[in-house]
């Protein structure tokens, strides 16, 4: 290297070398230096006297109320930033697979140019953090400070489940294909005065539990007949050894011998709260993930609780097939294609599903009653 040339000198990101933490503000410059051992001239310490600022943010972590996927949800994010924010920063949280929705549909409630303004339900320290934006093309919520933070001050902000805008019954709703815990593609960044933050996973966050498949399929499908019932599933998480799978199949009917066994319990019952409920065998495949059952009922609505034998890994698809000859029968009315009461749910602990529609359920025709009007077969017989 010659005297007075200037020169660049190029780490790669190969070479390893993490930047701080805490990141690099102003208050570096004092401490980053130069030092030389050239036998023209030794350099013990020069100051570096331009330096690229780089924010950080530690122990960031959302979390959800409800944590349902496809439902709307309160947002609760926190951080320490490690740099003063100031009136008019902007922390963006990037949240894919998040959407838009209301409860119900309002004139005037719709994104404008994929976007909607709001105001934060609280934040702390107070006001803080008070106006937000939603783009739904980026997926992307922007929180703006209202008012300055210091730098090591722990900030948290709640974005409400409904009123978003204030106006409207709307508000963010989770991914359908729910989320894993400490979900990488979750991301916060920061535009600042001192110094930007770039997008970084957020450390902690709750997961969200979805099917992302439910089918149930009757072999023969027949109305009023009895059927081999195979439910299909596929979980975005694991579902663990000891829980269970339930599924809600109204209309639903037993075979007479099990019906009159069903009715004389309910009529002899002290304790007129309590269903009836039968415990029976069933399989899976792969085999050994499920192995029994209990259909609970009262009559009119049936509930069927699949116990997990053996832990089933996350988006693993499984079946469990209720035999007919346990004798439960289609509804003599039929089912609409993807009958939306045809429910279900699962209590796994880590990522509990509510209840919701199986996706995919086949149309059954109803039972047609064939009816003669002899009456009018006799005027007929009368003319001719």
């Amino acid at each position: 290297i010659f005297r007075n040339v200037y020169t660049e000198i190029l780490l790669p990101l190969s070479f390893g070398l993490k930047l701080p933490m805490l990141g690099i503000l102003n208050n570096h410059l004092g401490r980053l230096a130069v030092i030389s051992t050239a036998a023209a001239g030794p350099v013990s310490h020069l100051p570096i006297e331009n330096v690229t600022t780089v924010g950080a943010f530690s122990s960031t972590s959302l979390r959800y109320l409800p944590a349902s996927a496809e439902n709307q949800a309160q947002i609760s994010f926190e951080f320490t930033p490690h740099m003063d924010l100031s009136p008019g920063d902007i922390v963006t949280l990037m949240l894919p697979g998040f959407f838009y929705k209301c409860t119900v549909q309002v004139q005037g409630c719709n994104l404008i140019n994929g976007t909607i303004q709001g105001r934060v339900e609280s934040s702390f320290p107070r006001y803080s953090l008070q106006h937000l934006t939603w783009n739904a093309n980026r997926e992307e919520l922007s929180l703006t400070v209202a008012r300055g933070v210091d730098s090591g001050v722990r900030v948290s902000v709640q974005v409400p489940r409904y009123g978003l805008d204030s106006a409207c019954p709307c508000g963010l709703a989770l991914p359908a294909d729910g989320l894993e815990p400490d979900d990488q593609h979750l991301k916060v960044k920061a535009s600042a005065v001192v110094a930007s933050f770039m997008p970084t996973a957020v450390e902690s966050s709750d997961a969200v539990g979805a099917f992302l498949h439910s089918e149930i399929i009757l072999v023969p499908a027949i109305a009023g007949g009895p059927a081999d019932i195979t439910l299909r599933l596929r979980a975005s998480m694991q579902l663990s050894s000891g829980y269970h799978v339930k599924i809600r199949l109204p209309g639903f009917e037993l075979l007479p011998h099990m019906r009159e066994r069903m009715l004389k319990y309910l009529a002899e019952r002290t304790d007129k709260t309590l269903p009836y409920s039968n415990k029976f065998t069933i399989s899976s495949s792969p085999s050994g993930l499920f192995e029994e059952a209990i259909l609970t009922t009262d009559g009119l609505e049936n509930e069927i609780r699949f116990s997990v034998k053996r832990k089933v890994p996350a988006r693993q698809m499984v079946a469990v097939i209720i035999p007919k000859s346990y004798g439960l029968i289609i509804p003599r009315q039929g089912l609409e294609e993807n009958q939306a009461t045809l429910q279900i749910m699962t209590d796994v602990p880590t990522s509990p599903v509510s209840w919701r529609p199986i996706l995919t359920s086949p149309r059954v025709s109803p039972v047609v009653t064939r009816f003669t009007d002899y009456r009018r077969l006799d005027i007929i017989e009368n003319v001719l």
